[in-house]
C-alpha cells in the first residue's frame, strides 16, 4: 500500500462538523432575516414567513457545501474495505458537494410536503 493512502488528513474529517457549523451560521442569518427584516404582524403572516425562512436557508447553503467540500475534502479518495483499496475518480469534492445538495433541496421539498399536508390552509 503506498503510504498517501494510509495519510489521514483531518480535515477531511472535519467536513461534516463544517458543513453543520456553516449551517448554524446560515441558521442565524436567516433568523435574522425573519425577525428583523421580515416583520410578523399577524398571525396568518407565520406560515408564508417561515416558508421565506426554510428557502433562504436552502438557498445560502447550496453554494456553501460546494465551497466546504472543495476545501476539506482531498481531490481524490480512496475507498477501503477489509479486502481492496480502490482509487475512484477525481473531482471527488464536487461529487460529494452535489450530495449534500441533494440532500439540503430534498429536506426543502420534505418540509413543503409535511407542511401542505398537515396545514391547515389547504
Amino acid at each position: 500500500m503506498d503510504d498517501d493512502i494510509l495519510t489521514t488528513n483531518i480535515d477531511t474529517l472535519l467536513y461534516p462538523l463544517i458543513a453543520t457549523a456553516v449551517g448554524i451560521l446560515a441558521c442565524i442569518v436567516t433568523s435574522f432575516i425573519g425577525v428583523y427584516i421580515t416583520k410578523v404582524n399577524r398571525v396568518d403572516q407565520i406560515e408564508s414567513t417561515l416558508k421565506y425562512q426554510l428557502v433562504i436557508s436552502t438557498v445560502l447553503l447550496t453554494p456553501v457545501f460546494f465551497l466546504c467540500a472543495e476545501w476539506c475534502l482531498p481531490g481524490r479518495f480512496y475507498m477501503t474495505d477489509l479486502t481492496v483499496v480502490g482509487e475512484s475518480s477525481e473531482k471527488q469534492p464536487y461529487f460529494v458537494g452535489i450530495c449534500s445538495t441533494v440532500g439540503l433541496w430534498a429536506g426543502l421539498i420534505i418540509g413543503y410536503y409535511t407542511e401542505y399536508m398537515t396545514s391547515h390552509s389547504y
